[in-house]
């Protein structure tokens, strides 16, 4: 059974600085920042029993959005979203589902702004077991309800992947994937959501084959990251898009080298713009300073290409599962605190840095976990606190920390 789109995880090895040319040259790292783990309760909601899932968390407006679902042992699913002021005491939100999939529905990215929390869901099913899309959003009442859609707005032919949501001050954005390469989702409130799919350039053309993998707003619009195979090229290269309405857009090929490179997940820190990916055989670092346009290649980390473990099996892709920016007791004063989750095909691990992205370490986290399927790592950071989310597909599990250790 498979509750989200993607499997998650975290990664392992030695951190090193990169310059903007990608050239790897070893640094000494700094301690990862002190957090203190503490498990937290996060009540069943009320209905069938079952275990919880976990996948997402976001806070705006002093109140945090856990997002997730509920897996009974027969097998099936029905989404949950609970809430807290202080990320320890979590209180299930009613929710208003109306499709058949949006009873099942598992919620996987979440984007809140004041005034308004949007949320994803996906369920798969169907004749070819596709993911089943829907968004939700959060009403005066305090109810979560599904927004009715065309099935072929998130799916049909034309579909590859919905993938992540940001919010900015012009509203919400969901970034993924059809056939004719990157496309995005637009919402003012959340609500009715707009497909911009064949743009260019944040479609595909015959100078570049890319795709989208996350989205983060900023006072001036947009900033889509992915990766693309530029014609003539056999590897792999970051993309940014950038755009203030969410329909004209620019695009940017960073710099790269001849191996396989893309920016998976990206968060703003201040005005700074920080993006982690995969940068051959390791985990690297990006990052646009504020105010400025280019983008500098900065610490590599961990390793994306272990060795095939005793008993082989099929290798599980290396990905970045979460990016989150914060702060934490001890950082250097003007240095933001970026924490990390990724999987290097085996292992899900927690990576810091303390000096936004220019050089990582491997951080302690609250439980060991393998990479499997069904399973998630993510971590997330608002007004002090600190969450990390762990599912093994047995168990949902969430821990807080405080930033001041």
């Amino acid at each position: 059974m498979r509750f989200a789109l993607a499997v998650v995880g975290v990664v392992a090895a030695l951190a090193a600085a990169c310059t903007s040319k990608g050239d790897e040259t070893p640094t000494k790292s700094p301690d990862p920042p002190h957090l203190n783990w503490q498990q937290v309760s996060v009540p069943v909601p009320p209905g069938d029993p079952g275990r919880i899932v976990v996948r997402a968390a976001t806070a705006c407006d002093g109140k945090w959005y856990l997002g997730g679902g509920v897996a009974t042992p027969t097998g099936d699913t029905r989404p949950a979203m609970w809430t807290s002021t202080d990320a320890r005491t979590w209180t299930p939100l009613p929710l208003a589902p109306i499709s058949f999939y949006g009873k099942q529905n598992i919620f996987y990215t979440l984007a809140c702004k004041t005034g308004g929390l949007a949320a994803v869901g996906a369920r798969f099913g169907g004749v070819h077991g596709n993911p089943r899309v829907s968004t939700w959003r959060l009403g005066a009442d305090g109810t979560l309800s599904e927004i009715p859609a065309a099935f072929t707005l998130y799916g049909g032919g034309d579909a590859v992947n919905v993938a992540r949501m940001g919010a900015g001050p012009t509203g919400f954005m969901i970034t993924g994937n059809r056939v004719t390469g990157a496309a995005v989702w637009t919402s003012a409130d959340g609500a009715a959501f707009e497909i911009h799919e064949n743009v260019t350039p944040l479609a595909s053309d015959p100078g570049l084959d890319g795709a989208a993998s996350d989205v983060v707003g900023t006072a001036n619009g947009w900033v889509v990251v992915g990766g693309g195979t530029q014609a003539g090229r056999g590897d792999r290269d970051p993309v940014v898009w950038t755009s203030t309405d969410g329909a004209a857009w620019t695009r940017t090929v960073l710099p790269g080298s001849n191996d396989y490179e893309e920016l998976q997940r990206v968060v703003g820190s201040g005005e700074d713009l920080v993006a982690v990916g995969l940068r051959g055989g390791t985990f690297g670092a990006w990052r646009r300073p504020a105010g400025g346009e280019a983008w500098e290649a900065l610490g590599a980390f961990g390793n994306t290409r272990p060795p095939t473990p005793s008993g082989g099996g099929a290798a599980r892709p290396a990905v970045v599962l979460s990016l989150a920016a914060g702060n934490a007791a001890g950082n250097l004063a003007g240095n933001g605190v970026l924490l990390a989750t990724v999987s290097d095909g085996q292992q899900y691990q927690l990576w810091a840095s303390r000096d936004l992205g220019r050089t990582w370490t491997r951080a302690p986290q609250p439980a060991e976990q393998a990479a499997a399927s069904d399973s998630a790592a993510a971590v997330a950071w608002a007004d002090g606190h600190w969450l990390y989310l762990s599912d093994d597909a047995a168990a949902g599990r969430v821990w807080a920390a405080d930033s001041s250790g």
